[in-house]
């Protein structure tokens, strides 16, 4: 038998399966491939944080959390550091204010030998 014939043939009884299969089986086809390995994937992906943790190490999960955490803290210091360089302000702003004060009110007095003079 020629190989060529032999595809031909191959290649016509294709054409024929699709046609007598339809695009719509295989489309669920694809669909129900595509949902299994995603089932596929989250199994997986369980064991292995099951097993990360029987050995005591850090899964995505974990460092997931972690971030978060540590973006939360994060967001805390930056408002805390603002807040006590506004503090810092008004308080150099009041002591300034305040020395001014001081001095203009502060009126000379003569020292205590020249008084007795």
């Amino acid at each position: 038998m020629d190989t060529g014939s032999l595809e031909k043939r191959l290649g016509s009884l294709l054409g024929e399966v699709r046609g007598l299969v339809g695009r719509e089986t295989i489309d669920s086809v694809i669909e129900g491939a595509s949902k299994g390995a995603a089932k596929t994937r989250a199994t997986v992906d369980r064991n292995l944080d099951a097993l990360l943790s029987m050995a005591n190490l850090p899964s995505r999960s974990d460092y997931r959390k972690l971030q978060n955490k540590l973006d939360t803290v994060q967001g805390s210091l930056r408002n805390l550091n603002r807040k006590l360089d506004t503090l810092s302000e008004a308080l150099e702003s009041s002591n300034g204010a305040a020395l001014k004060a001081k001095k203009g009110s502060a009126k000379k007095r003569p020292s205590r030998a020249r008084a007795k003079k």
